[in-house]
């Protein structure tokens, strides 16, 4: 009896979550105008046709957001400027096979334009998170900074980053076959400059790319159900002063992994930039949701948990505690 493998049945489940959030599936040409790639950041060799039929069609494409971006330009001109946008598709590489022979290296990718008001990078990470909770995906990190920059061209160098598998993944997660460290995509905004030489009226606009395959290997949540305690639940606040290339997604694992057993959930809940928070820093602010099984939580237990969660930001960002 014929059934969809693994593969086709991810792609059917990406579809079906962008889809949900608003965009529309976009099929662009994978034969392209290398000025185009190249206006678009698109740093990867291109592989060349040996015939092209004319010279705005004579590559493979080495990335999914210069066609995506032409796709926008195509809506905006046509007075339909606010417009979501996805694609999976084949992108292409030069590289090198046996004997140093020219192979061209082709994977398959998830894009994801976010251009309607107020779309930016926070919509983006927003769209990451709903997709890998829809996958059951956990343990992966946004990784911004000089560590990040050569993997972001054609986005925007201090409001994007890439999706790491994490060092240390939470304790949920099941065993990953990707190594600590593996890049599986891309996360934040389109570069400003990439924008206007595009002739988007776009100020901002966000973007997702990751790579399909990286998905289906990435680290899961696991599936046994966790008790649920007859036990109240104690709630704790807690704001910290961090550098503003300090991902919140970092300072909520760091706090997550310290709190333990007892930490039901760690939520982002304020960030704040201004009097009282030095130049170059921001504050966020987490609420801890803390409760044990069997009893009800003492003021000492808390009280615990909250000093091993300031002395593991404090040292691990490194964070200041905001009191």
């Amino acid at each position: 009896m014929g059934r969809l493998d693994a593969t086709q049945q991810l792609r059917r489940r990406v579809r079906r979550v962008l889809a949900g959030l608003g965009a529309d599936e976009a099929w662009t040409a994978s034969i392209v105008d290398p000025a185009e790639q190249r206006l678009a950041g698109v740093d990867a060799e291109l592989v060349c046709l040996a015939n092209p039929m004319v010279a705005e069609e004579s590559v493979m494409r080495g990335g999914l957001l210069p066609g995506l971006l032409s796709a926008a330009r195509h809506n905006a001109s046509h007075r339909n400027g606010s417009v979501r946008l996805f694609e999976i598709g084949d992108v292409f590489a030069a590289g090198v096979g046996p004997g140093g022979s020219r192979v061209p290296e082709e994977s398959e990718r998830v894009a994801l334009l976010l251009g309607r008001d107020g779309d930016d990078a926070a919509a983006a990470i927003r769209a990451w998170r709903v997709l890998a909770d829809s996958l059951g995906i956990a343990g992966v990190e946004v990784v911004q900074g000089a560590e990040a920059s050569s993997g972001l061209a054609g986005l925007h160098p201090s409001r994007s980053g890439l999706l790491v598998v994490a060092e240390r993944p939470e304790a949920v997660t099941e065993p990953s076959e990707l190594a600590p460290g593996t890049v599986l995509g891309s996360v934040g905004e389109v570069d400003p400059e990439v924008l206007a030489a595009f002739g988007l009226p776009h100020e901002r606009a966000g973007w997702l790319e990751v790579r399909l395959e990286w998905l289906a290997l990435a680290p899961r949540r696991s599936e046994l159900a966790r008790l649920v305690s007859r036990y109240p639940s104690s709630d704790v606040d807690l704001a910290f002063a961090v550098d503003e290339q300090v991902p919140a997604q970092r300072l909520v694992d760091v706090i997550g992994h310290a709190a333990g057993e007892l930490c039901e959930s760690v939520e982002l809940f304020d960030v704040y930039r201004g009097p009282g928070v030095p130049e170059g820093r921001r504050s966020l602010a987490v609420r801890l949701r803390l409760c044990a099984l069997d009893h009800t939580l003492t003021d000492a237990e808390v009280a615990d948990v909250r000093r091993r969660c300031v002395e593991a930001a404090e040292a691990a960002l490194p964070a200041t505690l905001r009191t």
